[in-house]
Order: C-alpha cells, then structure tokens, then sequence
C-alpha cells in the first residue's frame, strides 16, 4: 500500500474518530499487530484526534497500517459509512485480520514465551530511542569534515596546551585555564593554533596549518572558578561570571574556507539522556572526535555547568561540545577529578558565553560578515 498523503491521513483520522473510542484503538492495534505497542506508538494522555494521528503516521511508516484497518473493518460490521469508505480508499481492508506467517521467538536456543507470533507486527525494528533518531550519512559525514577543519590544537612553542575553534574568521575560543600563562601581561608572543591536525584517511598524520595568535590577542576572558583548579571543582560552586573561556584573534583569518560556529545562534539544548559529540585534541594527538549516545547528565549550578558522559582526556580542555546534527552546545572545560571511577564531564553552555563576549562590548566580532 503506498504511503499516505497528508490529505489522506487526516481524512483517515476523521472517519476513525467518529466510530473508535481510545479503548477500542489500543484494543484494535493488539489485536492487529499482535503486539502492545500502543503506548510507544503515541503515549498516554493526548486528545484522540491527536492519538489517531501520531498512530496512523506510526502505522503507515511501518506499511502495517492495512492490519490495523482490517480489525476496524471486521469490529464495525454495522457502520456502513466507515465500511464503504475503508473498502473504496482501502482496497484490501474488507479481507479477514491475518496474523501473515508464524514467528518461533527465540532466544539463546529458548523459546521466549509471550512474543508475538505475528510476522508483520512492527515490534521487531522500533526507535527503542526516539530523542536519537538516524542521520542522512552521506551528508552527515560531509557536515562532520567541515566542523573538524574549525578545530585546532592550542600550541605555546609547538608544545600543546588544548583544543580551540573557530567562532569568526580569525577568532579562536578556548579556555581562560588553557592561556592563562599569557595573563594578565596578555602576551601571546608564543601562542599558536594549529589547524588539520589529523590522521589523514591513509592512514598517515598531516600537520596541518599554524597560524599565529596575534601580539596582545587575547580579545576577552573569563577564568573558572577557584575550586575547579583543584580537586573538589563544586566546593564553592561557580559564579555566574566564572566561565572559563578565552576569546584569541588570530595573525590573519582562518575561517575564509574552513566557516566558523556561529555563536550569534541560541545554543542547543539537550535533555538527560541525549548524545554528545566533542571534537578535541586529547593527550596532544591529532584530532579525535569522541562520541556517546547517552551522554548528557544534566545541567549544574543553575545552568551555568553541563555535564556529560562522552571521554575526554588532558589536552581536550577548550573542544566543542557537539549535537548530534553538529549543533554547538558547550565548551568543554573539565573532567571528573575524584579518585576512582570518574563519572562526568563538565561544559560551559555556549549561550553564556556569548552573552558574556556581547555583555564585554565585543559583539560586533561575532557577526557574520555584511
């Protein structure tokens, strides 16, 4: 059956409405899929306007919307109204409810008892994580390859400190800890970012590009707060105007063909449970990109920390946190520093210090060029 038009499925969800209750929608769907999926297909609580929708979109993504429909058709053999339209738009839907071929679930060599049995139910490929999602790879990787010529190695005489990246044609960011040496005399004589840093597909590593930072080129800095240099960074926690970055201008632009991240743009949001990319230069290597698909904790101090679960090591300090769809979240400043097991990483949310940047009369820098 092809895919519906939005037309279509909302002149489905009409004539549904008007002779299903919510009961019987989530009696039918059992009985059609062989499954108990009504509350993955749609939730609990919504309108059943709004209930149809989300499951006849579910259903006819899945190509099992025909099954659902062959109940409905059997269990309303009195609404010549419904029958007539299912049997004129819904070739097919008149046929009896058919399980299709029989499934033997097992698992380890064991019968799983209690599994579907029915080969066309949708509960053997689901979104087990909606928030998660796929990716168009293609495109995907060749977004991926731009955002990595944005990052580079900090370097103080050729000896790395961090990771930084670029938010303008030749402004770097990173952290405040990471150059703090160059303060407050701000002489950045000896500072550096190195660009393409990187394994090359062969398997070779490339040097990449160094550009110097130019003399006196810290343009504005935050330090983090007195506890995160030690080993307990909450006791005392953050103050607002303790954000850990460094803004640094470069000898010449380095954003002409490598873009740069917007920072004029709100920074994504992500919920607990969500993935996590960072581009970073961990332990002085060329760059990495380390990734966790659960890994946001949660926000800290009132918003003005996030933390996340994705690896970093030495030398990743000043990396881009990154979104799934390469959306820049934070910069990353900190890992767990307990003894043991450490169990989070920490950020700067990108929106405070964009404010922070705006609020210290440099604004102008971030705009996109007229």
């Amino acid at each position: 059956m092809p895919r519906l038009t939005a037309e279509q499925a909302e002149e489905l969800v009409q004539v549904l409405s008007a002779t299903l209750s919510e009961d019987n929608i989530a009696v039918y769907l059992g009985l059609a899929t062989g499954d108990n999926l009504y509350n993955e297909y749609v939730g609990q609580g919504c309108p059943k306007n709004k209930i149809l929708r989300a499951l006849v979109q579910s259903l006819d993504e899945q190509g099992t919307l025909i099954l659902f429909l062959r109940v409905v058709y059997k269990r309303r053999p009195h609404n010549d109204d419904v029958l007539s339209y299912l049997s004129q738009h819904f070739p097919g839907s008149e046929a009896p409810p058919t399980e299709g071929p029989i499934l033997d679930v097992q698992k380890g060599g064991v019968r799983v008892e209690n599994a579907s049995k029915n080969a066309a139910a949708p509960g053997l490929q689901r979104y087990v994580r909606k928030d998660l999602g796929d990716v168009d790879m293609l495109d995907w990787i060749a977004r991926g390859q731009q955002i990595a010529r944005r990052v580079c190695r900090i370097e103080r005489d050729r000896n790395a400190l961090g990771t930084g990246f670029l938010v303008g044609a030749n402004l770097v960011l990173t952290n405040w800890h990471v150059i703090r040496h160059a303060l407050p005399a701000n002489n950045t004589d000896d500072l550096a970012c190195r660009f393409d840093f990187a394994v090359n597909p062969g398997g070779g590593t490339q040097n990449g590009e160094e550009i110097d930072v130019t003399p006196s080129g810290i343009i504005t800095f935050k330090p983090c707060s007195v506890a995160e240099l030690t080993p307990k960074p909450d006791e005392p926690p953050p103050q607002p105007g303790e954000l850990d970055y460094a803004l640094l201008r470069l000898s010449k632009p380095a954003g002409s063909d490598r873009g740069w991240f917007d920072l004029t743009r709100d920074g994504t949001k992500l919920l607990p449970g969500a993935p996590l990319l960072i581009a970073q230069h961990p332990a002085a290597a060329p760059l990495k990109l380390a990734m966790d698909t659960e890994a946001i904790i949660g926000e800290k101090f009132s918003g003005l920390r996030l933390r996340y679960r994705t690896n970093t090591d030495h030398g990743s300090s000043g990396s881009p946190c990154l979104g799934m769809n390469w959306s820049l979240v934070a910069l990353h400043h900190l890992g767990d520093p307990a003894l043991g097991t450490p169990v989070f990483n920490q950020g700067i949310p990108i929106s405070l210090i964009r404010d922070s940047i705006k609020a210290a009369g440099h604004g102008d820098l971030l705009l996109p060029p007229p």
